[in-house]
């Protein structure tokens, strides 16, 4: 590593850097900030000799590019085509975006904006911190959709009565919208609202006799796209500015949540400390559940308090938890629930995947999963 003077090309000092492959350099808060590809690491050091002062594993294997805006940390991964926003405290990563070129390379910050090489375009390109709204919603597909949920009768007597619900697609979310009505496969005998705001509508059958079928669906075309949340947690405003709705609807307790339970209220008070910012609360909340459990699904729905002491858990067993402890501290949290499509072909995953949503003010409703 070579410090010169820029007017005269000199020389003044020069050391050797902490890993055979240093790639991006920066300078901010008062430190020379260093990232290795072959080490895959972050490197804080004293600018005038190198001294390690601080070090962390990359956000990815492939980070070139590096640049320090005054508060946070840039860093560049050619693999992903990607963006960091990292603290620099602890190397934790508060968003991504998807870079403009296939091959990001060089970084550096001025004039309030960040700039990118990319070796693959041979442009260099201005990238503002922040956008207009808090998210970003890419490689948008417009697909037709069906859905059917049936129900047979595989025994030998006559089913009297059978309702199915089937929720109904919200017509317009970040990165999801509708473009045409929904063709429902008959009419719903009607559409009912549970107290999550979930509008279903409801398919009733009477006397369904052996071995026949009946069936609640619809077909619907839509555009998708992949949702990438991108803010600054300090612009956050806090608890108080939750709309009194919401607070009281998505931090209610509910048996399976065991929110009073004094487990579960001790945890999520050691676990948040003295934070008082949503989003670094959800954060610590979502990094602690995920430290502490280890991904096993042996079976059953089983509850936060027994996770805790077990140390596994399925997806559906971590959300609850996840939910548990967010609404013990006043934070909004809520369950959701979902089939994969996979790529070009639809496909269905019989097991399903669970995850939650955390609500932080001025944000909205932001997904989290494990």
């Amino acid at each position: 590593i070579f410090m010169f003077d820029p007017e005269t090309g000199l020389t003044v000092a020069s050391y050797e850097g902490p890993e055979g492959a240093p790639c991006g350099l920066a300078y901010g808060g008062g430190s020379l900030w260093l990232v290795d590809e072959g080490a895959d690491t972050i490197y804080e050091m004293v600018p005038a000799d190198g001294t390690i002062l601080n070090y962390y594993k990359a956000p990815h294997g492939r980070c070139l590019g590096l640049a320090h805006d005054g508060t946070y940390l840039w860093v560049s991964d050619r693999d992903q085509d990607e963006l960091y926003a990292v603290r620099p405290a602890d190397g934790r990563v508060l968003f991504l975006v998807k870079t403009p070129g296939g091959y990001p390379h060089d970084l550096a910050f001025g004039r309030g904006a960040i700039w990118l090489a990319d070796f693959e375009t041979k442009l260099a390109y201005e990238l503002a911190l922040e956008g207009d709204t808090p998210y970003r919603v890419t490689n948008e597909v417009v697909r037709d959709f069906r859905f059917r949920h049936a129900l047979r009768n595989d025994g030998d007597g006559v089913i009297t009565e059978a309702t199915i619900n089937v929720a109904v697609p919200h017509e317009s979310l970040e990165n999801q919208k509708l473009l045409g009505d929904i063709s429902w496969s008959r009419e719903p005998d009607e559409f009912a609202t549970d107290r999550w705001g979930q509008t279903c509508a409801v398919f009733r059958y009477r006397d369904v006799p052996p071995h026949a079928a009946v069936e609640g669906g619809y077909a619907v075309r839509a555009r998708l796209g992949e949702l990438h949340y991108a803010f600054f947690p300090e612009n956050l405003k806090g608890l108080d500015a939750i709309p009194g709705d919401i607070r009281q609807t998505f931090t209610a307790p509910t048996s399976r949540l065991q929110m009073d339970r004094e487990e579960i209220r001790t945890t999520a008070k050691e676990i948040v400390g003295d934070e008082t910012n949503p989003y670094w609360m959800a954060r610590r909340i979502f990094d602690w559940v995920n430290d502490r459990l280890e991904y096993k699904r042996v079976g059953g729905w089983d509850v936060p308090t027994t996770l805790i002491k077990r140390g596994t858990g399925s997806c559906s067993e971590y959300a609850f938890l996840y939910i548990a402890l967010c609404r013990s501290v006043g934070l909004p949290a809520r369950y959701e629930a979902s089939v994969v499509v996979r790529g070009d072909d639809a496909s269905f995953d019989d097991v399903y995947h669970r995850w939650c949503e955390v609500y932080l003010p001025g944000i909205g409703w932001m997904p989290v999963s494990y």
